[in-house]
């Protein structure tokens, strides 16, 4: 972590005072990165979905609304849907696809204890040899056989899908899609 603060100090000397300084990292919340930053108010966490040429969404996190009305804009004009979060948070497992290559035997391997260090904010969730057993037989019960490319491949295809109807709504319903995108925020 000392790293990181390091960098994003040393980021924050190089660029102007209004230039927002974002982080796409999922392993470490807002509050870990921003210590040693003066201006710390400027730095913004934002975690896109993925793949996140089909999912369009990204989780935005930050402690000055102004410059999440920025991080928004941008995010809206390259085509996302920025999600605000009102608390920090760390990743989440969603969106592993069954943990890539080796399954989810093989992320919860690789993975599985910094998994664990992410859930204590979640109360006391413990990742045992048994709650890895359950994992692991669930994504393959829900993988009925199917291989990892035969999955991805199902899912990208619905997500192309699922962004055809939306473009198609948004040109049908132009009225609608400006009322939705404009709508009061919390």
């Amino acid at each position: 972590m000392p790293l990181k603060q390091d960098l994003f100090d040393q980021i924050e000397g190089l660029v102007a005072p209004d230039v927002i300084i974002a982080s796409s990292t999922s392993a470490h919340p807002w509050s870990a990165l921003s210590p040693r930053m003066s201006h710390p108010t400027r730095l913004i966490t934002a975690h896109p979905f993925n793949p996140p040429h089909l999912i369009p969404l990204v989780e935005l996190f930050g402690p000055d609304a102004d410059v999440l009305d920025h991080a928004e804009a941008l995010y809206r004009g390259l085509g996302q849907h920025p999600i605000r979060l009102n608390k920090e948070a760390v990743a989440h497992m969603a969106y592993h696809l069954g943990g890539g290559d080796g399954g989810m035997a093989a992320y919860l391997d690789h993975l599985g204890p910094s998994q664990a260090a992410r859930w204590d904010s979640l109360g006391t969730p413990d990742l045992s040899p048994k709650v890895c057993e359950k994992l692991v037989k669930g994504i393959e019960q829900m993988a009925a056989g199917r291989s990892l490319p035969e999955l991805e491949a199902e899912r990208d295809a619905r997500l192309i899908a699922l962004a055809s109807l939306r473009k198609d709504w948004e040109v049908s319903e132009p009225r609608a899609t400006k009322l939705v995108q404009n709508r009061e925020k919390p």
